[in-house]
């Protein structure tokens, strides 16, 4: 295969182990295909890659030598661990990168540079982009798209050349390229031209459909969400930005001045030849108190481990809201007000207006393709097996309110609705009754398959 004058070899697609029906919810049967071993760790943080639609995950292996796509091995041509690592939407193509060198489907684009970082492909699996420390002049960083310095770093390279290279994102369509760079402010660059300058970008974002460009900014004291280099209502705080898939809709959880409270936002926005700007602003709901409040305790492999009067909480709100795909419905994420140590259950997800059952931790809520069916991933307490030990599997899938079979881990990001209304998700399943070993939970694709 050819990628921009490159010839690469890809990755070969791997069918996994034969699918097999385990017990089901009404109206679905679920299949689960065991696609090889999981031997990475730590879960937390996250040192997996998915790509851009969920489907597929990859990893390096605990030897370092070695890395994984679905359950498939392929050692590293470049001896050292990768430090950043990126997977097309079809599973077949990987960026990575060690060292001073980027590595594209076990090739280099024939570049070396003081050090790189970010290692970004295209979901397509046509295009790279990462950024490279001393690519134009001096020692700033600067980002390589396709093996190319940005055609921006070299006409104007005092401009675009950066102390850091915080992000780089393609756009659903491949088509786009968006990379936030950090030199005493950080400014988002998209497709060549940079918005204004603030003190500080997180949690970047293009739409469903790539037109519009999305993040979380912040200028002084107040945060603010920023479309296509428009601000919107400043807050002291913001968080959990999420676009609607018509992109006419963005939600977040926002805290005003002088609350403890986090609001979930809803703004309206329209867009024309002269740009996007913000017709109306509503507060849905409550999302909750500060995160930083909930205690968080992890075992030696650094797994959340739930114990009685334990609670495992996100620190951060996360990407917690989500659109049904017309934009006419929105979930979110909600906490109590005043964290209880004793509770076990403190998360809910909130959907037209009603709270559906405690857990003790909830993931991202996702809508079927009409709208009518809507699913997360929630963690219950662990279960006592033995005097001293706790279950493993204690994460399930709740689809319409009704939690599925367990597994040890559902990962982020994972949990997709295809277009016939099958819910996929790609889980660990310990063999093991000890909480937190990995080494024996074997990745697999579950799917719920909607039954006649």
């Amino acid at each position: 295969m050819v990628i921009n004058g490159l010839v690469v070899s890809g990755l070969a697609q791997t069918t996994g182990a034969p699918a097999q029906t385990t017990a089901a919810l009404p109206g679905y049967k679920i299949e689960e295909t065991r696609l090889g071993p999981w031997d990475a760790y730590p879960l937390y943080p996250r040192n997996y890659a998915l790509s851009s639609d969920g489907r597929h995950v990859g990893y390096i292996a605990i030897d370092g030598r070695s890395l994984i796509v679905d359950g498939q091995t392929q050692n590293l041509v470049v001896n050292g661990r990768p430090n950043s690592f990126s997977i097309s939407s079809d599973g077949k193509h990987v960026a990575y990168g060690v060292g001073r060198a980027v590595m594209i489907d076990g090739h280099t684009d024939g570049n070396l540079y003081k050090v790189i970082s970010q290692a970004t492909i295209s979901p397509d699996g046509k295009h790279w982009a990462y950024g490279a420390y001393g690519a134009v002049k001096g020692t700033w960083w600067t980002v390589v798209a396709d093996g190319n310095t940005t055609q921006e770093a070299q006409s104007n390279f005092l401009h675009l050349g950066y102390n850091e290279i915080n992000t780089i994102l393609y756009s659903p369509d491949s088509k786009r390229l968006a990379y936030v760079g950090s030199k005493g402010k950080m400014t988002a660059v998209v497709d060549g031209n940079a918005d204004p300058a603030y003190d500080e970008i997180r949690n970047l974002q293009f739409s469903a459909d790539s037109k519009h460009l999305a993040y979380e900014a912040r200028r002084d004291k107040f945060w603010s969400v920023v479309v296509d280099g428009h601000a919107g209502t400043g807050y002291e705080e913001v968080a959990g930005l999420k676009i609607s898939s018509d992109g006419k809709h963005i939600a977040y959880t926002a805290k005003k001045s002088n609350s403890d409270q986090w609001l979930e936002i809803v703004e309206d926005w329209e867009f024309g030849e002269g740009g996007g700007h913000l017709t109306g602003t509503a507060e849905i709901g409550v999302a909750g108190a500060m995160f930083s409040q909930y205690i968080k305790k992890f075992n030696g492999l650094g797994v959340c481990t739930p114990r009685p009067n334990d609670i495992c909480a996100y620190l951060t709100l996360g990407s917690t809201a989500s659109f049904s795909p017309d934009g006419k419905r929105v979930a979110y994420l909600s906490v109590p007000a005043i964290p209880d140590k004793h509770e076990k259950s403190s998360f809910a997800v909130i959907a037209d207006g009603q709270a559906g059952p405690r857990f003790n931790e909830v993931g991202p809520p996702v809508f079927s393709p009409d709208g009518k069916h809507m699913a997360y991933a929630a963690m219950t307490e662990a279960e006592k097996v033995t005097k001293s030990e706790y279950s493993a599997n204690n994460w399930s899938i709740v689809l319409d309110g009704q939690p599925g079979p367990k597994y040890t881990f559902i990962l982020d990001g994972s949990l997709v609705f295809n277009p016939d209304g099958t819910l996929e998700f790609l889980a660990l399943k310990s063999i093991s009754q000890s909480v937190g070993i990995f080494l024996t939970s074997p990745l697999y694709r579950v799917k719920y398959i909607p039954t006649p």
